[in-house]
């Protein structure tokens, strides 16, 4: 394999290089196990640090012999000079090895990158436990990440590979840890992780540790009943018992669900896995983030924002999380736009993005064409403080646009957009009505204009697109005395109709977060006529026209915020 780099100094330079050759204006010796190559010290200075200061430190001797103590081979030294002439080495996977090792002790960056590019092009199955062996050896975090990132990505093969049970326990927990871990399930972890403690017992200390880096809420509970809770390992741990007792109580005890538990070091996925993002709201750990897996009925805590927000409003964008406004929930005071995040779930990790001008709170907001829209809210807490304002936001550019204000001012209504358009629909308006009506804006023509209105007037309803048609559910009809909605009705844009389904929410609910996963439509938390938050999580089958309690949240809550993005 051929590199060329700084291509500007081969033609001054090659003339260096056949003085070299010929040992002529040669001032050094560098000399190694087997044998001594001579060089010019201004040239082999330019590229390696370690040459440079050894040849400082003797400028003033007038032989200058330099005895490399490292184990360099001759051939291996005469390719690192050449490199450090010209610019030019041919890397094979006979010597990259040899030339990475010469790279690390002389300090040829240059020479190092090229050669950790070549190590990492040739990653395979057979060789990625030695190149992780080799990142520690050459201090190489770029080997590394890509060696534990392949082996991540290949966890399930490589963890039947004698090499996985030979691992160092800092290994194992790197991958345990690792955001790249790739399973089918998370009971290969499990039974990867105890075969490992089995070929050498004295890992058995080791267990309780890694033990609680299991995601057990991605378990079956029969394989937690079956396997986990029989095995001999795991039975004659204390610590290990008492860590499963907490996470069974959790799963099954009403009222007793342990939050840190779902706190994991890492995500473990399989390719592309449909997963509900819960943000925000009121009631107890509001903060948290948490992601839901459907198909498993898993939950994972994917990190704590540290602010307590209701009223705020997210959208999904190329798998990103983006959280505007709201305000603080317990103090009620208005989220400064510092406060508008970006979240990335599958690092979970987060930062704060420049916000709209105009700080509001439960607005509605849609994504089209990679642009999110924001529509209306309030801006304070006086009664009739709501606007009718519009704004758009670029993620690709990170800028805010105004966009042609709604017909009414609205806020706790509800925002979707379906071929093309963004309808508006529902909430309560400045004096105070609530509002059946729905308004459609095309970004195109930047025109507004009236759609049918809904069947009954909602506030804090909850709406998604399901099957190109407009699916609107829950609600309420007013604030005192009034009554907490569990219909729901769709809009066909083709035939410009609402219909009302038969099929109605288990609870009447308002302040709910709504997701769609292919057909099934999932509602999350919200809270009853009382105001309490709930924290059970309905689902809607379109082949039924059923709704149905599926699972529970780990704890409750409402006015939150959902969103789909792929794990």
């Amino acid at each position: 394999m051929l590199r060329r780099v700084d291509s500007e100094q081969e033609g001054s330079l090659e003339k260096f290089a056949q003085l070299r050759k010929e040992h002529i204006l040669c001032d050094v010796e560098v000399i190694v196990s087997d044998g001594v190559s001579k060089a010019h010290g201004v040239i082999i200075s330019i590229g390696s640090e370690y040459f440079r200061d050894r040849l400082t430190a003797i400028a003033c001797r007038e032989n200058k012999r330099i005895e490399l103590k490292y184990k360099i081979t001759k051939g291996t030294l005469e390719n690192v000079l050449d490199f450090l002439y010209s610019g030019n080495i041919k890397i094979t996977e006979s010597n990259a090895c040899a030339l990475l090792e010469a790279a690390v002790y002389l300090r040829i960056s240059s020479l190092k990158f090229h050669c950790e590019e070549f190590t990492i092009s040739r990653l395979s199955l057979n060789n990625c436990f030695q190149i992780m062996d080799l990142s520690k050896k050459f201090k190489s975090g770029k080997l590394d990440r890509a060696s534990m990132e392949y082996i991540c990505k290949n966890f399930l093969h490589l963890s039947k590979n004698a090499e996985f049970l030979c691992l160092e326990p800092e290994y194992v927990e790197k991958i345990l840890c690792c955001k790249f871990l790739t399973v089918k399930k998370e009971e290969d972890v499990f039974v990867a992780l105890s075969s490992w403690v089995q070929h050498d017992i004295s890992r058995k200390q080791t267990l309780p540790h890694f033990f609680k880096k299991l995601d057990f809420f991605a378990m079956s509970k029969f394989f937690i009943a079956d396997h986990v809770a029989n095995d001999q390992l795991i039975v004659s741990s204390p610590k290990c018992t008492a860590h499963l007792i907490r996470v069974i109580s959790s799963m099954l005890l009403p009222g007793r669900e342990d939050v840190d538990l779902f706190l994991a070091d890492r995500v473990t996925h399989s390719c592309n896995v449909d997963c509900v993002i819960l943000a925000g709201g009121t009631g107890r750990k509001s903060r948290s983030i948490m992601c839901y897996v459907p198909s498993r009925k898993a939950w994972r805590l994917l990190r704590d924002t540290r602010i307590d927000r209701e009223g705020h409003v997210m959208a999904i964008s190329e798998n990103l999380s983006y959280i505007f406004g709201g305000r603080a929930s317990e103090s009620k005071n208005f989220l400064s736009n510092l406060n508008t995040l970006q979240l990335d779930p599958v690092l979970k990790t987060s930062q704060p993005i420049r916000g709209p001008e105009q700080d509001r709170y439960f607005a509605a907001a849609a994504i089209l064409d990679g642009i999110i829209y924001i529509f209306g809210g309030k801006t304070s807490d006086r009664f009739y403080n709501v606007t009718e304002t519009v704004v758009s936001y670029d993620p690709s550019t990170n800028t805010w646009h105004s966009e042609p204000s709604l017909t009414y001012p609205r806020y706790a209504h509800c925002a979707v957009a379906l071929h093309g358009n963004i309808y508006v629909m529902g909430g309560q308006s400045g004096s105070g009505n609530i509002l059946r009506s729905v308004e459609k804006y095309s970004p195109r023509t930047g025109e507004w204009t009236c759609a049918p209105s809904m069947t009954i007037a909602r506030m804090f309803a909850s709406a998604v697109v399901l099957k190109n048609q407009i699916f609107i559910t829950g609600g309420k009809n007013g604030w005192e005395n009034s009554e907490i909605l569990s219909s729901t009705e769709i809009f066909d844009a083709c035939t410009n109709v609402w219909t009302v389904l038969g099929a109605q929410l288990c609870v009447a609910l308002f302040a709910c977060g709504i997701a769609r996963v292919g057909s099934r439509v999932y509602v999350f938390g919200g809270a009853d006529g009382l105001g309490r938050g709930q924290g059970s999580v309905e689902c809607y089958d379109a082949g039924r026209d059923e709704w149905t309690i599926t699972d529970k949240m780990p704890s409750k809550r409402a006015f939150l915020q959902a969103g789909v993005i792929s794990l």
